[in-house]
């Protein structure tokens, strides 16, 4: 019986030239990091994505799962037609591929953090 390899996570790259995209230069700081918020820590970091992940991927559960089968429900049940049910099936596919997508994004660990 073949054993499974345990999954291990690949580190990120633990230095500052790697965080910028100079992997194989050493590269100074012009100014040293801070601890105030900027565009960086708030955006790539995701923050409030972070904090709200449980949340959002219920949404995108939600969304993908669900808004199919109320329009197959809605189709069922003749209370409208087949081009309004696609059009709701579609729209909630959408959206619920795009929070998942985000928060996807949102959650994963980017190297541009190592910077700061």
């Amino acid at each position: 019986m073949a054993v499974l390899a345990r999954h291990r996570p690949i580190p990120l790259p633990a230095s500052k030239g790697a965080a910028v995209g100079l992997p194989d230069r050493e590269v100074s700081v012009f100014e040293r990091p801070h601890t105030e918020q900027n565009f960086i820590t708030r955006e790539m970091a995701f923050v409030v994505a972070r904090r709200h992940a449980t949340r959002l991927r219920w949404a995108a559960t939600g969304l993908l799962a669900g808004t199919p089968l109320l329009a197959l429900a809605l189709l069922s049940a003749g209370i409208v037609g087949p081009a309004p049910c696609l059009s709701i099936a579609a729209a909630g596919l959408v959206t619920g591929t795009f929070v998942e997508r985000w928060l996807f994004f949102a959650q994963a660990r980017h190297v541009v953090t190592l910077y700061y």
